[in-house]
């Protein structure tokens, strides 16, 4: 992905992402309505969630979402 693409997905989102209590833990649970208001319905990347313990890693998360794609198919609001 370009730079330019990269800076504009970036400032899109809030600085600091800061979820919620609800939004953190019902985040995998969303619908892409609800995604694409907390990342911006242009966001285009990856989302990780890490379950460490005691220095190991004990579980991975991951998805890749492209919500401006989507839009296409499905109604997320204006970009």
């Amino acid at each position: 992905m370009a730079q330019a693409e990269q800076d504009r997905l970036r400032a899109a989102l809030k600085d600091p992402l800061v979820l919620s209590d609800a939004e953190f833990s019902d985040f995998w649970a969303m619908d892409l309505q609800q995604r694409a208001r907390i990342l911006g319905p242009g966001f285009r990347g990856a989302i990780a969630i890490l379950n460490a313990y005691q220095g190991q890693l004990r579980s991975l998360q991951l998805e890749l979402l492209d919500l401006n794609r989507a839009r296409t198919v499905f109604t997320l609001g204006t970009p």
